[in-house]
């Protein structure tokens, strides 16, 4: 290696030294240290600096002594491997929190204390819930944690502050009555919108798969949606369609009203698109604004439609979400397996759904008559809809909806169809299904007795010709 020195002030030495170029730009990269002494003393130190071991003295990137924290975020983010509206939502916290109040300060200045100091503010002074707060620290935490890899950082300072405690909120779930005012509401003011919020309500889906459903995904003679994409606003305002949050597609069944509004819902975008000369396809997105559909709602959107619609109607408390766990919440209160209404919202596993909408159930994991019988409670079986796994939506095109159906009724079907380990709507189907078959049986018995009496000259008792039937089948 090859050094040089020189004397900056009195007494005040400069030492550099030329480490090579760097593998991945090409630039060449120095290392430098100030000395305070003689000029015997910084030549010694040079000495020194220049015999050091390869990999013993790394250099400096430019201003790396001297990186702001919001730098070093900005770093951060750029290479996280996040999803794209994670990324958004990072950048956004960054530049309205961190940025303005301590993203000047230098790294090699954080400290546990000062970010203390800083979450505290958020919290008192501007006003931010603990999971807000909790979020400005992940990034910070983050951003932190790659600065020690890269060697920018001797520790991280975040690791040790105290971000305050989130406690967990349950979901406002609306009932049955306010869920169809507000699609009322919707439906007399914008249409396509009551659509949406109807859909939300009977699928579970998230606000970006909803708007990301192209009619290629809707099936209305089965009465399927496929689920499959995500959409989500960029910078600029541009919507982008991505995979879903889980990376995972589901189908889920649709209740009659549902498709029959979905079916309506077509034409009329098909009527819009022909009177503007344009032509509704496969590709075109079911919620736009667009004559050929071909771009979607935003999800901010429909979330700002949902603020609106909801004061008047006294659901300032419910957000758009809370619809999610309104179908969640009925499935399950209504004996739909816990893995079933899993797979039909798209959560992970069984156990998101059990921790995050579980709490509307009782301790032994059943319905709870006392939430049943609360104003906020969803009863059991005035909306439900069969939720098929994927293997199983080719069997069961058809939507099962029961309705007024008394406590003391369900809860025997639901005991009955526990006793033989199936599911209640399993156990509605098997039943079904006997009364049909037995049905039939009566419709064919009838009619052989009747062509029997017409070709006997006398009469033949019916009861004898049914014992003759019965010991002609065996049985």
């Amino acid at each position: 290696m090859q050094g040089s020195m020189r004397e900056r002030s009195p007494g005040r030495w400069e030492l550099r030294v030329f480490l090579g170029n760097d593998p991945v730009t090409g630039k060449k990269q120095y290392v430098s240290r100030s000395v305070m002494g003689g000029k015997r003393l910084a030549s010694s130190e040079l000495a020194k600096l220049v015999a050091a071991e390869p990999g013993a003295v790394k250099p400096q990137r430019r201003g790396q002594a001297k990186m702001t924290l919001s730098e070093l975020i900005d770093e951060h983010i750029e290479r996280h491997p996040g999803s794209p509206t994670t990324l958004t939502e990072y950048r956004a916290a960054h530049n309205r929190y961190i940025r303005p109040l301590v993203g000047r300060l230098p790294i090699a200045e954080l400290d546990a204390g000062t970010l203390d100091h800083f979450y505290e503010h958020l919290v008192r002074k501007r006003g931010l819930s603990s999971s807000t707060v909790r979020q400005v620290h992940a990034i910070i935490r983050g951003a932190c944690s790659r600065a020690v890899k890269w060697g920018w950082l001797k520790s991280n300072p975040a690791r040790d502050a105290s971000p305050p405690t989130v406690r967990r909120r349950e979901p406002d779930i609306p009932s049955v009555a306010a869920v169809a005012a507000a699609i009322r509401a919707a439906e007399e003011t914008n249409p396509p919108f009551g659509l949406f919020l109807r859909l939300a309500a009977a699928t579970g889906g998230r606000r970006g798969e909803l708007c990301s459903l192209t009619w290629a995904h809707v099936s209305l003679e089965d009465s399927t949606l496929r689920i499959e994409m995500s959409t989500f606003s960029e910078r600029g305002g541009n919507s982008v369609v991505k995979d879903t949050k889980n990376h995972s597609k589901r189908v889920v069944s649709l209740d009659t009203a549902t498709t029959q509004s979905l079916a309506e819902h077509q034409k009329l975008m098909a009527e819009r698109a022909s009177v503007c000369g344009q032509e509704l396809t496969d590709r075109s997105f079911v919620f736009s604004n667009d004559a050929d559909g071909q771009t979607p709602w935003r999800p901010d959107y429909v979330t700002g439609a949902w603020t609106r619609l909801r004061k008047p109607l006294g659901l300032d408390h419910v957000r758009l979400h809370d619809l999610r766990h309104f179908q969640a919440t009925m499935l399950l209160q209504s004996g739909i397996p816990v893995k079933d209404v899993s797979k039909r919202i798209g959560h992970r596993d069984a156990a998101t759904t059990l921790n995050v909408d579980a709490h509307v159930l009782g301790s032994t994991g059943q319905r709870d008559p006392k939430r049943a019988e609360s104003g906020t409670a969803i009863q059991p079986l005035q909306w439900v809809q069969h939720a098929p796994t994927d293997d199983t939506v080719a069997n069961m095109p058809r939507v099962i909806q029961i309705r007024d159906v008394p406590d003391d009724v369900h809860d025997a079907l639901a005991d009955a169809a526990q006793a033989q380990g199936l599911s209640l709507t399993r156990y509605m189907l098997r039943e079904l299904e006997h009364l049909a078959k037995g049905a039939q049986a009566v419709h064919a018995n009838a009619a052989v007795i009747r062509k029997t009496q017409a070709k006997v000259r006398g009469h033949v008792d019916r009861d004898t010709i049914l014992t003759a039937l019965h010991e002609g089948r065996g049985d």
